[in-house]
């Protein structure tokens, strides 16, 4: 049996895809939005971290919102699985900006690196 075609549907539901075409816009999507918007407009802070539920969306989120991001002037990190000490996850984006950070990096030195380059 075609489940397509039975259920009147032009894409197989529940797949573990996160298309555009796919994103809900809800109250809490759009509040998150907002909220990475007005971090990336304020620059007031040089990271945001989206937490949540699993399959709340925010891979979803992640991908709209960095959709809508000039590639030459910010860059997105991102993390399937956050259950890393933080100096691991910061290592972690260090890398995926092509930037060196000593293995043993206290925190200090951490955001030191980080805000020089930033900055």
């Amino acid at each position: 049996m075609n489940l397509l075609a039975y259920w009147n549907i032009t894409a197989a539901p529940f797949e573990p895809v996160s298309e555009h075409r796919f994103f809900f816009n809800s109250r809490e999507h759009r509040e998150a939005l907002a909220r990475l918007s007005y971090l990336v407009n304020e620059q007031s802070m040089y990271f945001a971290m989206l937490t949540g539920e699993i399959g709340c969306g925010k891979s979803m989120t992640r991908k709209v919102f960095a959709s809508g991001l000039a590639p030459t002037r910010h860059a997105v990190v991102h993390f399937e699985n956050s259950h890393f000490p933080f100096t691991e996850c910061m290592a972690g984006v260090f890398a995926a900006l092509n930037l060196r950070l000593a293995p043993q990096a206290s925190l200090f030195e951490i955001f030191a690196i980080a805000r020089k380059v930033l900055e």
